[in-house]
């Protein structure tokens, strides 16, 4: 029977695609009518057109499958509507793709959220775990992810269906076509759109450690359980300096406070919405990250489903490495011989 992976050309889905096809699995992913193919066009998989807001081509796409892994997000930080362009079809779509697999009959759902979920703490020496929740998110992305895994959970619980949840921390590596926000820190960096620093911190993992992550979730996983598919915790000065080291550019020199962030992220917000463009800073993104620790253990995943990871520089060489393939970094980027 074929496994259905939702969101087939995003980083994690395309990834997941070719570590099905290793172990001689049948894929079917979902793809839009909009979608760019190029992350799946060598891939021997099956395709099915479907959009998280449209009940019935979920559905169809489950047809004849047992094991659903569902990958498909909305990953961006800001939009001229949040709500409507991140927020809604993250929950809707939740709602559609459980009751899909209600409807199908699925024997598995392994269902993607983030350890954004978890929220961040105060102090970078506590890893937090799986019992942690994110109570106040406040930019859209950690709003989405929070509150569609708690539909999720509980949409399980009402339709009797076993859905196990990973958590992944922030995803890097290659196989990133349309690059995401995560592998957006390294590339911005490198070309010298991050001007700073603050205080906080993330745990770093790689998108083949992750999938084998979540491989590991569809063999052992228990219903209902969250398992943290994250890495390395870093600081962020210490992991923009680890970058600077790799390469060929130079750490920020300034190290904003949040109360600075803060004051900035008022008019940076307002002139990026005058112009329709990527604000460097936000509001929410200052809320939800100044002085926060992303530190998340996976130890549970490690004892529980036989998870790790690869060691930090490996990650970050890989990820430079596939941003300069991509024409992605100014061409004098280049990672730095026996780093």
């Amino acid at each position: 029977m074929p496994v259905l992976v939702t969101g087939a050309t995003g980083h994690i889905g395309n990834s997941l695609c070719r570590a099905l096809l290793a172990e001689g699995r049948t894929v079917r992913g979902t793809i839009r009518s909009t979608s760019n193919l190029e992350p799946i066009q060598e891939l021997d998989i099956e395709t099915a057109e479907a959009n998280l807001l449209v009940p019935d081509s979920l559905v169809h796409a489950m047809a004849g499958c047992d094991v659903v892994y569902h990958t498909a997000a909305v990953y961006k930080t800001a939009a001229v509507n949040p709500e409507l362009e991140i927020i809604k079809p993250a929950i809707e779509g939740t709602r559609n793709v459980l009751q899909a697999a209600k409807k199908q009959g699925i024997r598995k759902l392994i269902y993607v959220s983030s350890a954004v979920s978890i929220g961040g703490g105060d102090s970078f020496d506590h890893g937090r775990g799986p019992s942690d929740w994110n109570e106040n998110p406040a930019s859209p992305y950690n709003v989405a992810k929070t509150r569609s895994e708690q539909v999720a959970r509980e949409m399980a619980k009402e339709l009797d269906l076993n859905v196990v949840f990973v958590l992944p921390g922030l995803v890097l590596g290659p196989n990133d076509y349309k690059i995401t926000p995560s592998n957006g820190i390294v590339r911005d960096f490198l070309n010298g759109k991050i001007p700073f620093s603050y205080d906080g911190a993330l745990s770093v993992t790689d998108v083949r450690d992750v999938v084998e992550g979540m491989l590991l979730a569809e063999k052992h996983g228990l219903p209902g359980e969250r398992y943290i598919l994250a890495g390395t915790g870093i600081t962020i000065a210490d992991l923009l300096q680890q970058i600077s080291e790799m390469s060929t550019r130079s750490a920020p020199a300034i190290h904003l406070s949040s109360g600075a962030g803060k004051v900035l992220a008022h008019p940076v917000k307002w002139i990026s919405g005058m112009f329709h463009t990527e604000p460097m800073i936000t509001p929410e993104f200052v809320e939800d990250y100044f002085g926060k620790y992303y530190n998340f253990s996976s130890a549970a995943s490690e004892e529980k489903l036989g998870y790790s990871y690869r060691p930090l520089l490996r990650i970050l060489e890989d990820t430079i490495n596939w941003l300069i393939q991509r024409g992605e970094v100014s061409p004098d980027v280049r990672v730095v011989e026996n780093s």
